[in-house]
């Protein structure tokens, strides 16, 4: 609890520098303000800035393995209510207006996409096939990368470290004549139908 009491001690003190350079975009500054102390204070975590929740500032822990999730949630617990931020410990789900996304120098879109699941232990997590034809290929390792992070923010931080086991994307000849596939864009709700809450 020291290292919260710390940062939190800390964080009220140079809001207004950190709220002025968010909103000037100054993502340099931000950067050399706060990548060590969130790292320091929760083991290795990163860390965003963003509109998750209107009208206040959403400040974002970003655990980015399953191990760094109890101290993230930790530090959240401990913030102090500090007017116009609210604090999560995890990424959320984004409601995307589109499936596509920056991987390196190269824009993929995934809108044509499909996925197949395969469930474990009564739906305590599953692994993802990510299915798509020619057109829509990306290079092997963009694919990977791509599928990461599209589920990510389709899914929220929580669930996809906690839930999703193996991705696996697969280059197929026709989507028309796969079994059991379903479009991307539909893969939070069939998950919200399967899996076990998180706890």
């Amino acid at each position: 609890m020291a290292k919260a009491r710390e940062f939190w001690e800390w964080f009220q003190e140079h809001e207004p520098e950190i709220r002025h350079a968010y909103l000037q975009a100054d993502t340099s500054h931000l950067d050399d303000l706060l990548s060590l102390r969130v790292a320091n204070a929760t083991s290795g975590a990163g860390w965003e800035i963003g509109p998750y929740a209107l009208p206040s500032h959403a400040f974002v822990f970003s655990p980015g393995n399953a191990d760094r999730i109890s101290a993230c949630r930790e530090l959240v617990d401990a913030a102090p209510d500090i007017p116009t931020w609210r604090f999560f410990h995890a990424k959320p789900a984004k409601d995307l207006t589109s499936l596509r996304i920056e991987v390196g120098a190269h824009e993929i879109c995934a809108e044509r996409w499909y996925y197949r699941l395969t469930s474990y232990r009564a739906g305590e997590f599953v692994d993802v096939e990510l299915l798509f034809e020619e057109a829509d290929s990306p290079s092997p390792a963009d694919a990977v990368l791509a599928g990461e992070l599209l589920l990510e923010a389709l899914l929220g931080e929580l669930v996809f470290l906690q839930r999703v086991g193996r991705i696996e994307p697969n280059c197929v000849p026709s989507l028309a004549k796969l079994d059991r596939a379903t479009p991307l864009r539909y893969l939070r709700r069939h998950l919200d139908s399967i899996l076990k809450p998180l706890q």
